[in-house]
């Protein structure tokens, strides 16, 4: 997969490569009507800044949450998790009228070494 550039959260240009995973999250933090949550999702793809996943919550550009994502097989085997806050930096609609897909960015920690992903496999 080629790299991509896009703005990340933090007005910088993003050129690490996204891979695709289904990897399992949990997500925490409070929505655009003051509630907070934690739902259990899975990424639909990560890089060494930033992830995407499908919520039905609301959620507003600029919204700091909790990611936590577990890692379990491949090169990552035996870390059992990555977590970090994130900020959300893309809102787009999903397959699901319900349902949008979250862009964001983390915040304090880079993910582990990018593995390959499962569409290669």
């Amino acid at each position: 997969m080629a790299e991509e550039k896009a703005t990340g959260g933090a007005g910088k240009g993003r050129v690490h490569r996204r891979v695709e995973v289904g990897l399992p999250m949990i997500v925490r933090g409070t929505d655009s009507h003051g509630t907070r949550f934690e739902d259990a999702t899975h990424c639909f793809n990560v890089s060494r800044t930033g992830a995407s996943f499908a919520t039905t919550r609301e959620l507003a550009m600029g919204t700091d949450l909790e990611v936590v994502i577990i890692v379990a097989s491949g090169a990552q085997a035996g870390r059992g998790e990555f977590s970090t806050l994130a900020r959300v930096v893309r809102i787009v609609p999903g397959d699901d009228p319900a349902e949008k897909v979250i862009g964001v960015y983390f915040l304090e920690a880079r993910f582990p070494r990018v593995f390959v992903s499962e569409s290669t496999t």
